[in-house]
């Protein structure tokens, strides 16, 4: 099968040739007017060509531009996903070290109203609600 490059210099051949041949007819004849027509079919049809073999390019490089932009999209979003993920888990591991120092600030509070409240010198309804306010000034209790 003939390649594309050997067919375009085929058809450039064949309109050099036809014009060769229509340069050397006689002026006025009706062989040299068929040589011009046919010279003039011929060359239409390596006009053709080449539109055909433009708008080929010119799909390709869209689709390669389209490829290349495709490409860069789903590395921008894959940085992103990273960045995400990665403040996901310095959020769970700050929501975490805040959740532990709420409850060691918990234990300690409700120790000591525990201690008052043993001792005599708060009551057991006013340690309820100090207990009450204190997770929800922590946030542990909504």
């Amino acid at each position: 099968m003939a390649r594309d490059e050997e067919i375009r210099d085929g058809l450039d051949t064949l309109v050099l040739d036809t014009l060769d041949y229509a340069n050397r007819c006689p002026n006025g004849t009706d062989e040299k007017k068929r040589a011009i027509e046919d010279v003039t079919k011929v060359y239409n049809v390596r006009k053709e060509q080449a539109k055909a073999d433009c708008e080929y390019d010119e799909t390709y490089q869209r689709r390669v531009e389209e490829f290349e932009r495709r490409k860069a999209d789903n590395e921008f979003r894959e940085k992103q996903l990273e960045q995400q993920h990665k403040e996901f888990l310095q959020k769970i591991a700050a929501d975490g070290v805040t959740t532990v120092a709420k409850l060691a600030v918990f234990g300690l509070v409700g120790k000591w109203a525990g201690n008052l409240e043993t001792l005599g010198s708060i009551s057991s309804k006013l340690g309820n609600s100090f207990f009450r306010e204190g997770m929800s000034l922590l946030g542990l209790r909504k």
